[in-house]
């Protein structure tokens, strides 16, 4: 899906058949980048399985798609749907904060 991770630590799993990836698990800096679709996610750890196309994010989790910008503990992306879920920490009283700005659509 044009998606690009970046991180101080990735480690992939990839299928012994024919050498797709099957798994990743980043540490450290985690950004995971869709320039095609303007969405960008960034947390301390990330893990991504290929069978359901969904990441998960943990630690200082931010996910902004286009100029909206939304900030929790923990962060689950659907590659496939793109819905985005963002969950705060209730145990840290950490809740989740975000800015929602319109869709600027071409005339």
């Amino acid at each position: 899906n044009n998606s690009v991770i970046y991180a101080d630590n990735v480690k992939a799993h990839f299928t012994a058949k024919d050498k797709s990836l099957k798994k990743s698990i980043a540490k450290g800096n985690v950004i995971i980048e869709n320039k095609e679709k303007g969405t960008k996610s960034k947390g301390d750890i990330g893990i991504y399985n290929a069978s359901d196309e969904i990441i998960r994010l943990s630690g200082n989790v931010t996910i902004i798609n286009q100029s909206s910008i939304i900030s929790g503990s923990k962060g689950i992306t659907n590659l496939k749907t793109g819905i985005s879920n963002i969950i705060g920490d209730p145990k840290k009283k950490k809740r989740v904060k975000g800015i929602f700005s319109p869709i600027k659509r071409p005339k």
